[in-house]
């Protein structure tokens, strides 16, 4: 039962962070992921029934490691956006730096410092930096996590087709907590901060702030199905905008249909409510979902779905997105990983001063793929493709992007 209460964990908390929309880069993602605590992967290493490998530090001051690492990438790109008005080629290279701070077993912290350069001047070089915090606990009735990070980012944003300096500051607590034999409850609580630099170019920032719950009382119908009841609130506000709270109730079900086959899905309604005289309340369908099938020990597959409402920080409006991804993992010869993605989102961008009207739809697609393998134990070599397009009601904010390029990644 308690591997059953880290999986609805995991998928709760993508519905414990959706008040504040998140940003979606044009260029692809970096593969570098923040490291769990060491406690968390001892635990769930055990669950799996595998050895956890045993990774020595490169400085040790007893409870404390460092693990420096770097990361470097080199990529083409043609028809990146530099503002929302017209399109260009550059080449991009990318350097980070940072160091891994394991403080004991039930803590890590990251820095990470990364410089961007551009053979093209219609784009500025900048540094980039992120700081992120992670915590994990047992106790004898709860299992809770605590997440905290600090971003500064400049890479070019689909929704404001151009290049967007923004500033984040996230922070996230979850809680397990067996009630009785077969109930259980799921509590998480986010807070989000971010100052977006503004889409029309003129160097005004929209400072926002988001705090939302999202709550679930869980009963285990069998080994196989589980099922639960949820309810959240929350609250976004803008410094230079409107504000707005909304209320959600949903039902969720959880189902390994066979030792291969698992699914989870989520479904419920929102209520939002727009702090400006005359407006009415936003009422929508809410809905998660995925399928995840493990065919072999050495192949994933993934697809999940679902309908979203948050705030839009770089266009001031309220966003409905509805959205698919399908995600394919494959090692081969025992060191070779191939991953493939591709996905698409609706989004509609409602006017609040307008009565609620669609003031913008857009379309987009993604498609990438990568081919990677490791070299002396602690270092990665990659080779990637990816593709965007973005189809909007308002030319501006068009764009059809294609990106290659290579990344060598080292942890020491």
């Amino acid at each position: 039962m308690e591997n059953k209460m880290i999986k609805l964990l995991t998928f709760t908390s993508f519905l414990a962070c959706s008040s504040l929309a998140w940003s979606q880069s044009a260029t692809a993602p970096t593969t570098r992921k923040p490291t769990s605590p060491t406690a968390l992967q001892k635990y769930q290493s055990q669950k799996k029934g595998i050895t956890l490998p045993n990774v020595t530090a490169i400085l040790q001051w007893g409870p404390v490691s460092l693990r420096p690492h770097v990361d470097y990438e080199y990529s083409s790109v043609n028809g990146l956006n530099s503002n929302n008005e017209e399109s260009n080629d550059t080449d991009i290279q990318k350097f980070s730096a940072g160091i891994n701070f394991l403080l004991g077993e039930h803590w890590t912290l990251d820095y990470t410092s990364t410089w961007t350069r551009h053979s093209n001047d219609a784009f500025e070089d900048t540094r980039d930096d992120r700081l992120n915090l992670n915590g994990w606990a047992q106790t004898a009735n709860w299992i809770l996590n605590f997440s905290q990070s600090y971003t500064i980012d400049s890479s070019t944003q689909i929704e404001s087709a151009s290049q967007s300096e923004s500033e984040s500051f996230t922070t996230n607590i979850q809680g397990t907590r067996q009630l009785g034999r077969r109930t259980g409850l799921d509590l998480s609580l986010n807070y989000n901060q971010r100052d977006a630099e503004d889409f029309s170019g003129d160097n005004d920032y929209n400072n926002t702030a988001a705090i939302s719950t999202m709550n679930w009382f869980r009963y285990e119908n069998s080994q196989r199905l589980n099922t639960a009841i949820g309810a959240g609130i929350g609250y976004t506000d803008v410094e230079d905008g409107i504000d707005s709270s909304y209320q959600t109730a949903q039902v969720q079900a959880n189902f390994q249909l066979t030792q291969k086959i698992s699914l989870s899905a989520s479904a419920g309604v929102e209520t939002r409510q727009i702090k400006i005289e005359g407006s009415d309340t936003l009422t929508n369908p809410v809905f998660d979902a995925a399928i995840n099938y493990d065919p072999f020990e050495q192949t994933q597959l993934r697809f999940s779905a679902g309908k979203t409402v948050n705030y839009s920080i770089f266009r001031d409006d309220i966003a409905e997105r509805v959205s698919w991804t399908f995600d394919f993992s494959q090692r081969f010869l025992g060191r070779y990983f191939f991953d493939f993605s591709t996905s698409q989102r609706e989004s509609d961008f409602i006017d609040s001063t307008n009565g609620n009207s669609v003031a913008e739809s857009d379309t987009y697609k993604s498609f990438s793929y990568r081919l990677s393998t490791n070299f002396l134990n602690k270092g990665k070599i990659g080779v990637f493709y990816h593709s965007s397009d973005n189809e909007s009601t308002i030319g501006s904010f068009e764009q059809n992007s294609y990106q290659t390029g290579v990344d060598v990644s080292y942890d020491f």
